[in-house]
């Protein structure tokens, strides 16, 4: 039976007449706002709040190897702090990955704990290497909305290939099969994000993906960003044409309705509001890191003056997708009061 297709969530932002939004665009952007009701001009938000992996992916574009050492990662209260202020500026989805996220679980269901405190849709990006019966029930205690498996396919051998392996382990068919059996089996809505490689263009996905019936399944093509991957990736890199073809095959996963979300090369550059462990804004429009100054030093809207972001990209790939409206926030009747998670 079909299912019914998830709603979506469109929160009201304010009007753009620009594509590609800096410092000297913002005041587009705000038009007819007042300066205290300054607000993103999108509603998700990426946190890659950790750089730490137990993997080796060949094409991370997330590797943050440009982030020098001495530049100390938000603790555990700025990322409360933070979060709050991205919050009152129209942050409804936060989406909380890395790195390997799992690797540090307190602080990872503290952040997600935070967000849903304040009314925000959460989900957790994952490798699902550590993904165990007890780590689901916690991150269904914490009311998390969604995990984001990142599967790219479904063969050992293959996956050893990409650099998908912990231990010299590689996942199976099974191991995947039963991540995402257990994941839907505690209430989380289940989405799967798959790079598109030399490795995995020829293998086919789609059978794996309609057994596990996702509510939505992300195909992206992978990137080269400099200063992240740019030795490794060039080597599995597909051209646009080879991944077109590959996501159209890939289409037919929508007749049993999950929602199938294509991303090229150009829709994925520029089109995210992303945050690294240091707590800034960052964009790969040029085709490299660019980073803002602190957040929490500068405020969210001066921070997000100094980055690129693309609104049309945004809209295109659905980054507004929710499962449902995102409670009201608690800060709007409380003002800077404390809620307790």
């Amino acid at each position: 039976m079909k299912k019914t297709r998830n709603k979506r969530f469109t929160p009201t932002l304010p009007a753009t007449r620009t594509l590609l939004l800096r410092a000297d665009q913002m005041e587009v952007v705000a038009e007819g706002c007042k300066a205290t009701e300054w607000k993103l001009p999108a509603s998700t938000v990426n946190l890659h709040w950790t750089n730490e992996c137990n993997m080796r992916c060949c094409y991370c574009f997330a590797t943050f190897k440009d982030i020098p050492d001495y530049l100390e990662s938000l603790t555990r209260e700025e990322i409360k702090e933070l979060v709050r202020k991205l919050r009152r500026a129209g942050m409804a989805k936060l989406n909380v990955t890395g790195g390997e996220p799992i690797l540090r679980l307190e602080e990872t269901l503290s952040v997600l704990r935070e967000a849903k405190a304040v009314g925000c849709y959460t989900s957790l990006g994952t490798n699902g290497a550590y993904l165990s019966t007890a780590v689901i029930e916690q991150l269904r205690e914490s009311k998390v909305d969604m995990i984001a498996l990142s599967i790219d396919l479904i063969v050992s051998e293959t996956n050893e290939a990409i650099g998908r392996t912990v231990a010299d382990r590689s996942f199976t068919h099974t191991d995947y099969l039963d991540l995402c059996t257990r994941t839907r089996s505690a209430g989380i809505k289940l989405k799967i994000n798959t790079v598109v490689t030399t490795h995995n263009i020829q293998e086919d996905l789609l059978s794996f993906i309609q057994q596990v019936d996702p509510d939505r399944w992300k195909i992206l093509q992978a990137i080269n960003v400099h200063g992240q991957n740019e030795h490794s990736v060039r080597k599995v890199q597909v051209s646009s044409d080879d991944f077109m073809k590959y996501a159209r095959k890939c289409r037919t996963a929508e007749d049993s309705g999950a929602d199938v979300i294509v991303e090229s090369e150009d829709m994925i550059r520029g089109s995210y509001i992303m945050i690294d462990r240091v707590g800034r804004f960052f964009d790969d429009t040029k085709g490299h890191h660019s980073y803002s100054e602190r957040i929490l030093e500068v405020g969210v809207e001066q921070a997000f003056k100094q980055v690129c972001f693309d609104r049309e990209k945004y809209e295109k790939r659905n980054g507004d997708y929710l499962e449902e409206s995102p409670e009201v926030n608690p800060l709007d009747k409380q003002g800077s009061k404390k809620v307790q998670p």
